[in-house]
């Protein structure tokens, strides 16, 4: 049997090929956090409607809920501009080129939009195993210790020079290696939230 490809598939296929040409890792994690916050908003109105516990209110809170967080995104992206330029126009040379806050937050917010869908398909009824779960929390926590590390760098950036020369293949690669570090660092992490 032969399969023949739709005129939608085909296009969905080249519109995410652009994006990907377009923006980059940076725009795939926009559309991965875009991705994962209308699964969560999908999953907590399922799981209220299947518990009986649906509220307008509720459901309401939740779009303020994702708009408040579109708006700190745009926040670290105005503030990852600001950084550029202000240490640009003072001829400061950071330790880490280009976007510095926006992929750490991205980064967050997926992992955090990611526990929250688990915690909606528990609601629903789904076995979830427990190393996901536990995966999702010490990521959360690498993402935390690894921002930590990062700006104490920013300020001091001799009290992390072992992430110095990732700086120079994209940022993004640096904080995938500064949360591997930590993943195989074998510590063991809790969630202090």
């Amino acid at each position: 049997m032969t399969e023949h490809l739709s005129f939608a598939q085909i296009a969905a296929a080249g519109v995410l090929a652009g994006m990907g040409a377009m923006w980059g890792k940076l725009g795939w994690m926009f559309v991965i956090w875009a991705c994962c916050a209308g699964l969560d908003y999908l999953t907590g109105c399922l799981a209220a409607l299947k518990n009986g516990t649906w509220d307008s209110e509720v459901a309401h809170a939740g779009i303020w809920h994702k708009a408040a967080m579109v708006t700190v995104v745009l926040v670290g992206m105005l503030f990852d501009l600001a950084l550029h330029e202000i240490t640009g126009a003072a001829g400061i040379v950071l330790p880490i080129s280009g976007v510095l806050v926006t992929p750490l937050l991205l980064s967050w917010y997926i992992v955090a939009e990611l526990g929250s869908i688990l915690e909606n398909a528990i609601k629903m009824g789904a076995q979830v195993p427990k190393w996901l779960q536990k995966g999702l929390l010490i990521v959360t926590d690498s993402l935390n210790r690894a921002t930590s590390s990062i700006f104490t760098g920013l300020l001091n950036p001799f009290s992390i020079p072992q992430y110095g020369a990732l700086a120079d293949d994209g940022f993004l690669n640096a904080t995938v290696a500064i949360i591997l570090t930590f993943l195989v660092s074998g510590r063991k992490f809790t969630n202090n939230n």
